[in-house]
């Protein structure tokens, strides 16, 4: 009996080592990913634009900027049925992107220039092991500029005729092709932190602003040539996948 018992127990073990070296031989096999993958990204970075000079009444005035920026999109990946590792993705994010400020105190002017966008990108994703992403994406942007001026017309107008703060607001929108590309580290398999550049193809913005004083009142024209502004981003961001 203890022969026999020493027999079997020295063939399970046997059965046992056979199984464990036949596993650690065997790539197990890669768990298929659901398509379509949704996901969403919240983003932060900074922002360098393309405004030029703005002028009053042909005085150029002080400029200085804050590129402090952010972006949330939702997206949805695609992985490929007939190429390893790389998935279609698409994404629809919406963000602000700075602020240039412009002073002239001896005129009383005070304005800021305020970048929102909102865009859609769509592109190819390429999974490098199990842990890194690269990707690249082109799209357009719809882009809103909103423009903040605030002039104190004692300083404004010679000889203090008129006096108080004039208020202005104006807002325009423009289209612009866009591209986006980076990397997405994927600490979990939900959660990725990413790294980007994005890039707006715009072009230098010059703003003219001439005030009058029309008998007491003051009369505002403002022309802006070279619109959309070209806008270089890069951030940083955490996206979490719907799986």
């Amino acid at each position: 009996m203890n022969k026999l018992i020493k027999g079997s127990l020295l063939l399970a073990t046997a059965a046992l080592v056979s199984n464990v070296y036949a596993g650690g031989m065997t790539a197990e096999p890669m768990q298929q990913a659901p398509n379509p993958t949704l996901f969403t990204t919240l983003e932060g970075g900074y922002t360098w634009n393309q405004f030029g000079n703005t002028t009053v009444n042909g005085v150029t005035a002080s400029q200085s900027n804050s590129g402090a920026s952010g972006r949330l999109a939702v997206g949805a990946t695609h992985y490929s049925t007939m190429v390893n590792n790389l998935s279609y993705t698409a994404e629809l994010g919406g963000g602000y992107y700075g602020q240039t400020d412009y002073t002239r105190a001896s005129s009383g002017i005070n304005a800021q220039n305020y970048v929102y966008g909102l865009d859609l990108l769509a592109g190819v994703d390429y999974q490098i092991g199990n842990m890194f992403d690269v990707f690249f994406k082109a799209g357009g942007m719809i882009q809103d500029v909103r423009m903040d001026r605030n002039t104190d017309l004692s300083k404004f107008v010679a000889g203090g005729s008129v006096t108080g703060i004039d208020n202005e607001t104006t807002t325009a929108s423009y289209f612009a092709p866009e591209i986006k590309l980076g990397g997405v580290y994927d600490f979990t398999n939900l959660w990725g932190l990413s790294l980007s550049y994005l890039h707006v193809f715009g072009n230098n913005v010059n703003m003219n602003i001439s005030k009058t004083d029309t008998g007491g009142t003051v009369a505002s024209n403002t022309t802006i040539t070279g619109s959309p502004v070209s806008l270089n981003n890069l951030m940083v961001g955490l996206r979490y996948k719907f799986n």
